[in-house]
């Protein structure tokens, strides 16, 4: 399990280093793995409180919802489904941003140097 938290950490910003600066998904590993090296322990916090936020805004109006109407199953899962939407597009800008904030510190880029990606 640590292992696992410790490479969910460390792999965290793969998907953005692999989508900017345009790297196959081997090299986006490491890339990742330089960019969050000295930081996992924040971005773990950054990953703890997204996840509280999924649980707050899915789990919680679900298991309200199943208290009080007779056929919950069906309509929690749809509400679940809805809202589902919500925590997800938090966590990918939370995790676009962590990778900003990451090569900001390691290179000192800049949002001019990243909108290259939409020319």
């Amino acid at each position: 399990l640590v292992l696992m938290v410790v490479l969910m950490c460390k792999w965290t910003v793969t998907v953005q280093a692999c989508a900017v600066e345009r790297l196959g998904p081997i090299d986006g590993l490491r890339r990742s793995s330089f960019l969050t090296n000295g930081h996992r322990l924040k971005i773990f916090g950054l990953i703890v409180v997204i996840f509280l936020i999924q649980l707050l805004i899915t789990v919680v109006p679900a298991y309200i919802i199943d208290l009080l109407i007779h056929d919950a199953p069906r309509i929690s899962t749809l509400l679940g489904q809805f809202v589902l939407v919500l925590p997800q597009a938090f966590q990918t800008v939370a995790i676009a941003i962590a990778y900003y904030d990451l090569r900001a510190v390691k290179e000192g880029i800049t949002v001019d140097s990243l909108a290259h990606v939409f020319d």
